[in-house]
């Protein structure tokens, strides 16, 4: 006789994530498509994008460099109308991820969302920090998991992720800044 597992119980999970967040971060929840919107040329791809983020960066055909923009600050952002965007993300007002990717076929642009965790449709949600190629910014993501059947057992995987915006990053240990050769000592901020 072939029994699957049984799915954890919701409210057990829920017990034992408010323990971890306090500890790991990791939290209970889901990352959603809020919607999706296919443009069909660049130029109403930049202008869909230019007018959801108010934070977030985009990289063009044109240019070598990401464009980065930070809560209305104007610097680098946006790049000229007519750029052909290959892909960018973002923070809208309403606190959702916005994703702009090309296709080859046209542009798309991803809305994302995070929503609770739910007894049919159990997840977890855990943030992470990137540092920037340039080593200037942190990129903020949040990364949604889900349960996964793998055979005869089940497996949270990472399903999803959004872009949270820009932050800090503690440094817990000195390093040497490459270009600097600077000494970052621990405790600072980056």
């Amino acid at each position: 006789m072939n029994e699957s597992p049984s799915k954890p119980d919701h409210e057990i999970l829920k017990a034992v994530f408010d323990v971890l967040k306090l500890e790991t971060g990791i939290e209970p929840g889901r990352i959603e498509e809020a919607a999706s919107l296919p443009q069909d040329s660049n130029g109403k791809a930049m202008e869909a994008f230019r007018n959801s983020v108010e934070e977030g960066w985009l990289c063009t055909a044109e240019s070598q460099k990401i464009h980065f923009h930070h809560n209305g600050s104007g610097q680098n952002w946006p790049p000229p109308a007519d750029s052909c965007p290959i892909e960018g993300e973002g923070i809208s007002s309403e606190k959702q991820s916005v994703h702009l990717r090309y296709t080859g076929q046209g542009w798309l642009i991803q809305k994302l969302r995070r929503v609770e965790s739910s007894p049919n449709k159990l997840g977890l949600v855990t943030t992470e920090s990137l540092i920037a190629h340039d080593g200037k910014r942190v990129l903020r993501y949040e990364v949604g998991w889900e349960l996964e059947r793998i055979g005869t057992h089940d497996e949270w995987r990472a399903c999803r992720y959004r872009f949270l915006g820009f932050g800090e990053i503690e440094v817990r240990n000195g390093y040497r800044d490459i270009e600097s050769q600077q000494i970052v000592q621990p405790g600072s901020k980056i």
